[in-house]
């Protein structure tokens, strides 16, 4: 049986005098779990992230592809979000997504690996479509020449995307424009590495 996809939301319930701090919320998918198969093979979610709108978005990895679900507050899949509330994308070889942000405009960054030795971002759509003003078709593979990874992501006020991981054996940040390309205004060349030592 496959490891299930799974967005685990667990939230304390103020309406209930029962109902202790740390509780599952049971108005959510009937017990305050939910699991949900991507397809063929394992599945694993990485990262969540909570619109404006209460929809809640998880990303993962799904038999070696980037993978993301959307569900309605309640739990049930978003069918708005890629026909059945579930998309994935794909670089050619095993890859995973790691974070996710979205933007104000409800599109979704979403970083991880590409490949065993290179990251990626991909931006989708509100409606789990991607979008090709980033990268020309919504993907973009960070390739410095070394081992990279990314695991985090966050989005300045200016449409700018921040995100983290690593190079190497070192500390890795990267900065690009809305439209995906590296800013180079940041370290000049658009990514900046930092040896890290152990605090004593």
């Amino acid at each position: 049986m496959p490891v299930l996809f799974a967005a685990l939301l667990l939230v304390a319930s103020a309406s209930s005098a029962a109902a202790a701090s740390g509780d599952l919320d049971e108005t959510f998918s009937g017990d305050g779990k939910k699991t949900t198969d991507i397809g063929a093979g394992s599945d694993a979610a990485d990262d969540v992230a909570i619109q404006p709108n209460g929809r809640i978005v998880a990303v993962g990895r799904s038999a070696g592809d980037y993978a993301l679900a959307r569900y309605r507050s309640g739990g049930a899949l978003d069918g708005s979000f890629g026909g059945d509330g579930k998309v994935t994308a794909e670089f050619g070889e095993y890859e995973g997504a790691e974070a996710v942000a979205i933007q104000a405009d409800g599109k979704m960054v979403v970083v991880g690996s590409a490949g065993e030795v290179d990251a990626a971002i991909v931006r989708f759509g509100a409606d789990g479509t991607p979008d090709s003003s980033f990268g020309g078709d919504g993907q973009v593979v960070f390739d410095t020449g070394k081992e990279e990874s990314l695991h985090g992501v966050a989005l300045q006020p200016n449409g700018r995307i921040v995100a983290a991981g690593r190079l190497g054996g070192n500390f890795l940040v990267a900065r690009f424009n809305p439209n995906g390309t590296p800013d180079a205004t940041f370290s000049g060349n658009g990514w900046a590495t930092a040896k890290l030592r152990r605090l004593r």
